[in-house]
C-alpha cells in the first residue's frame, strides 16, 4: 500500500502536466500500476480491493488513444474521466489534491503568470474542481472503508469553497480568458456534488445585482456576470451527471433561477441588454427538458404556468413589432446597422422564447383560476388558453408571410414557423376539451399558409393524440400506484405533504387522498394516520381536532362518505319532524319573562331528548370505519394526554359528524330546504348537543335554560 500510495499521488499529480512528452509517459505509467494492483490482488486474496484505487478511472488512462489528440484534448478527456469514474475518496486522492490546491493557491496569488505557469494554473484547477466532489458524499458507509473521511471531510469542503468563490468572483474579471475558465470550470467540469457550494456562492454574487442598474454602461461588468450566471444553469442543467444528485440542491437551483428572473424584469424593457438577457433566459429554461426529471418537475404544474406565463409575455413583446424590411433588406455598406441590430435581437428573441413556449406547453394542462363548478372551471381554462392560442396565432400569421422577409431572414423566421406550429401542437395535445373550440374555424381562413400550418398542428394531434394520451394515463397510474403503496408502508410521507400544504390547498389536498385511497379501501387508514400525526403535534386537549388541518379536513369529508346513509337514518327522523309539525324554538335569546319562554323551553327540552335517544339508540348502525377511527383517536390521545380521550372521540363524532349536519341540514343533503327559523333552532341543538360531548353543559349561560341545567 505504502508504494502504491507514492506510485499513485506521483501519477496523478503529474496529471497537471502540459507535455505531450509527460502524458505518453504516464500512460506507461498508469499501465504498470494496474499490473501491479493485480498482482497485489493475486498475492494477498483480497479480490476487489484495489476497486477502492478507482480502477475503471486507471483503466481509462491506460488506453492508447488518451494521448493522442494533443495537450488540451487530454485535459479534456481527463476531467471528463474523473468525473465519470473516480468514486472512491481514497487517501491518495486526497494527498493528491492538497497538494494541487497548495500550488494553485499559491498561483492565484501571483499578479502576472507566464504562459507554462497559466496553462498549469488551468489544469490544476480543472482536476481540483472535478476531484473535490468526491470526498463531499453523502454516503456515510464510505467512513467504513476510508475512515480517515471523518478527519479531512470538513477541511476539503472548506478548500473547495474558497476555490468555487474565487471562481465565482472572476465570473465577470476584465479578462475574457479569465472569466471564460472560470465560467467552463464551474458550469462543466465542477463534480455535481460541489454543486451546493457552487449555488451558495453564485447567489451571493447575484445578491449584488439587485440594487445595480444593468443596462447602465459603466455596469457593463455586473451585466456579464448576470450572462454568466444564467450560462452556468444552463450549462449544469444540461450535463449527463449522474441520476439524483440534482434533487439534493434543486429547491437552491430554482430559487437562484428565481432570483435571476427577477433581477432581469425589473431591467428597463426597451434596453437591448433586457432581450439579451431574456434570450439567455429562454435558452436556461428550455434545458430543463433534459433535466426535469432529475430536478423533479416534471409534473410540477404550478411552477411551469407560471413559466409559461412570462415566457408568453416575452414572445408578446417581441412577435408584434414592428421591423424595418427596406433597411433590412439594403446592401451591408448602406444598412442601418443600430436598426439591423435592434431588428435581429427582436427575431432572435422570438425565436428563443418560442422554443422555450415548445417545451414548456408539453403536456402542460393550463392553470385556471379556482372555480366553485366544473363548468365554471371549463370556461376559465377555455379564456386562459385563448390568451395564449390568440397570441400563438398572430404569431403564426406573421411567420407564415415568410416573402415579406428579405431572404437573409427567411431561416430564421422559418424556424420561427415551426417552432409556433409545435407550441400550437403542444397546447392543444394537452388542451383538447376547451381548444379545439378555437382551433377549427382556422381552417376557414383566407390566408392559404394558415391553413396549411394548421393542417400539420392536426395531423400532429390526429397521429400522436391516442398514444400520448394512453402513456399519459399509464405513467400517471403507474406513479400514483407507487405513491399510494410506499405511504401506506410509510405515512411520514401523507405526514410531511400535509405539513407544508398551503392553506388554501388543504381541501383538495384532503379530496385527493381520500379519492385516491378509497380506490384501493383503505381511505379510512389514511385518515387514521393523518389523525395520529395531528394529534401527536397537539400540545393541549383544546387543540385536538379542531384546527383547520388536512387532517380535520379529511376527517369531515370522510365522515360525509361513509356515514351518509347513517346520518340519514339518526338525524333525519327528528330534523322533519320538526319542519313538519312547525314547532321551532328560541331558547338563547329570549328573555325569561316573556309569555312563550315556557314553551319553548318545552318544545327545545322535547326535540333535544328525541335527537339524543336517536344517537344513542343507534350504536348497531354505527359505521365500522368510524369504530376503527373512534379506537384510533381514543389510544392516541390517552397516551398523548391521559384523560382526555372520550373528549377527543366526542370532538370527531360530534364537531365533526353530527353537529355540521344539523346546523346546515340542506347543505348536507339530510332534507332540500329550511327556513331561517328552522336553521335557529338546529343551531341551537347542536350548540349544546356539542357542550355535551365536550363535558362543559355548566358554560351554557342562556337564563332560559339554567334551571333545567341546575
Amino acid at each position: 500500500p505504502l508504494l502504491h500510495g507514492a506510485f499513485g499521488r506521483a501519477l496523478l499529480a503529474s496529471l497537471c502536466a502540459h507535455d505531450s512528452k509527460i502524458h505518453k509517459l504516464l500512460n506507461l505509467g498508469f499501465k504498470q500500476f494496474l499490473s501491479e494492483l493485480s498482482s497485489y490482488e493475486k498475492i494477498t486474496g483480497k479480490v476487489g480491493i484495489t476497486a477502492r484505487y478507482n480502477n475503471d478511472f486507471i483503466n481509462a488512462m491506460c488506453r492508447d488513444n488518451y494521448v493522442a489528440t494533443g495537450a488540451v484534448a487530454f485535459q479534456r478527456r481527463l476531467r471528463t474521466s474523473v468525473l465519470k469514474h473516480v468514486k472512491y475518496p481514497n487517501k491518495t486522492i486526497y494527498e493528491t489534491l492538497e497538494l494541487l490546491y497548495k500550488r494553485w493557491l499559491e498561483l492565484s496569488k501571483v499578479e502576472s503568470l507566464s504562459s507554462e505557469e497559466l496553462s498549469s494554473f488551468r489544469n490544476y484547477a480543472g482536476l481540483l474542481a472535478t476531484s473535490f466532489g468526491v470526498f463531499l458524499s453523502i454516503d456515510s458507509s464510505l467512513q467504513d472503508f476510508f475512515p480517515y473521511l471523518a478527519e479531512v471531510k470538513d477541511r476539503v469542503a472548506e478548500h473547495a469553497d474558497y476555490f468555487i468563490a474565487k471562481q465565482c468572483q472572476w465570473l465577470n474579471n476584465e479578462d475574457l480568458l479569465t472569466r471564460e475558465n472560470s465560467k467552463d470550470i464551474v458550469s462543466t467540469e465542477l463534480h455535481p456534488l460541489s454543486f451546493k457550494l457552487l449555488f451558495n456562492n453564485l447567489k451571493k454574487r447575484v445578491d449584488g445585482l439587485e440594487d445595480c442598474d444593468l443596462t447602465e454602461p459603466e455596469n457593463e461588468l455586473q451585466f456579464i456576470l448576470l450572462e454568466q450566471v444564467i450560462v452556468i444553469l444552463r450549462t449544469i442543467l444540461e450535463r449527463d451527471d449522474e441520476v439524483g444528485v440534482l434533487i439534493i440542491v434543486s429547491l437552491q437551483l430554482l430559487d437562484l433561477i428565481e432570483q435571476v428572473i427577477r433581477i432581469v424584469e425589473r431591467m428597463p424593457h426597451e434596453s437591448s441588454k433586457y432581450y439579451k438577457a431574456v434570450i439567455h433566459l429562454s435558452k436556461m429554461l428550455r434545458s430543463f427538458e433534459h433535466s426535469e426529471s432529475n430536478v423533479c418537475i416534471a409534473g410540477y404544474l404550478l411552477i411551469k404556468n407560471k413559466w409559461l406565463r412570462m415566457v408568453m409575455q416575452w414572445f408578446e413583446a417581441t412577435i408584434f413589432k414592428e421591423f424595418d424590411f427596406e433597411n433590412l433588406s439594403k446592401p451591408h455598406r448602406e444598412m442601418d446597422l443600430k436598426r439591423r441590430d435592434i431588428d435581429y435581437l427582436y427575431i432572435d428573441t422570438s425565436i428563443e422564447s418560442s422554443k422555450a413556449l415548445a417545451y414548456l406547453t408539453k403536456n402542460l394542462v393550463l392553470e385556471a383560476p379556482q372555480a366553485i363548478s366544473q363548468n365554471e372551471l371549463q370556461r376559465s381554462r377555455a379564456v386562459v388558453f385563448g390568451n395564449y392560442f390568440n397570441v400563438l396565432l398572430k404569431g403564426l400569421e406573421k411567420s407564415t408571410a415568410i416573402e415579406k422577409f428579405p431572404p437573409a431572414l427567411r431561416h430564421k423566421v422559418g424556424l420561427l414557423n415551426e417552432n409556433i406550429t409545435y407550441c400550437l401542437t403542444n397546447l392543444l395535445n394537452s388542451n383538447v376539451d376547451v381548444g379545439l373550440h378555437y382551433a377549427l374555424p382556422i381552417g376557414y381562413s383566407n390566408n392559404k399558409n394558415i391553413k396549411v400550418a394548421f393542417l400539420k398542428v392536426f395531423v400532429n394531434i390526429i397521429s400522436n393524440y391516442d398514444v400520448q394520451d394512453t402513456q399519459l394515463v399509464e405513467r400517471k397510474n403507474e406513479a400514483i400506484e407507487r405513491l399510494t403503496m410506499q405511504a401506506l408502508r410509510d405515512p411520514k410521507l401523507i405526514w410531511m405533504a400535509t405539513r407544508v400544504c398551503p392553506a388554501n390547498d388543504i381541501d383538495s389536498l384532503a379530496s385527493s387522498l381520500l379519492s385516491v385511497y378509497e380506490l384501493k379501501n383503505a381511505s379510512h387508514v389514511i385518515v387514521a394516520e393523518l389523525v395520529k400525526d395531528e394529534i401527536q403535534r397537539a400540545t393541549r386537549y383544546m387543540d385536538i381536532l379542531r384546527r383547520n388541518s388536512c387532517a380535520t379536513r379529511a376527517l369531515s369529508m370522510f365522515s360525509r362518505l361513509k356515514g351518509n346513509k347513517y346520518l340519514l337514518s339518526t338525524l333525519k327522523p327528528v330534523i322533519e319532524e320538526i319542519i313538519a309539525t312547525g314547532e321551532t324554538f328560541e331558547v338563547e335569546k329570549m328573555d325569561a319573562d316573556d309569555p312563550e319562554s315556557e314553551r319553548n323551553v318545552q318544545l327545545f327540552t322535547k326535540y333535544l331528548s328525541t335527537l339524543i335517544d336517536s344517537i344513542v339508540n343507534s350504536v348497531d348502525s354505527f359505521p365500522p370505519e368510524f369504530f376503527f377511527l373512534c379506537q384510533t383517536i381514543f389510544g392516541c390521545v390517552e397516551s398523548k394526554l391521559p384523560g382526555y380521550g372520550k373528549i377527543a372521540v366526542g370532538s370527531f363524532i360530534f364537531l365533526r359528524f353530527f353537529c355540521p349536519a344539523l346546523v346546515s341540514p340542506d347543505s348536507e343533503n339530510v332534507v332540500d330546504v329550511v327556513t331561517v327559523k328552522e336553521k335557529r333552532s338546529f343551531i341551537l341543538l347542536a350548540k349544546v348537543v356539542q357542550n355535551i360531548a365536550n363535558g362543559s353543559v355548566g358554560s351554557i349561560k342562556w337564563p332560559l335554560l339554567q334551571s333545567k341545567m341546575d
